[in-house]
């Protein structure tokens, strides 16, 4: 049988929702999520490529970028 869902393998809990429990977690991933839990346009139920797209709106930095990579790596990690 052919799976023809793109992202069966992605976590359950939104890539949005997880990244603004990061508040706390300190460097540029804890910085990262303040900045989208300050922003209304920034969607709890967002996906990595919403979030790069909300990034680019907001002509981030190297850092924001490097950030966002990092905090989707823990992301994926934390669904195990």
């Amino acid at each position: 049988m052919i799976n023809d869902h793109e992202h069966d393998d992605a976590p359950a809990v939104p890539f949005g929702a997880w990244l603004l429990t990061q508040r706390d977690a300190g460097g540029f991933v804890g910085q990262l999520a303040n900045a989208a839990a300050i922003d209304r346009a920034f969607s709890r139920s967002s996906d990595v490529d919403a979030a790069r797209k909300w990034l680019q709106a907001n002509r981030a930095s190297g850092d924001d970028w490097e950030a966002l990579e990092d905090a989707e790596t823990k992301w994926m990690a934390a669904a195990g």
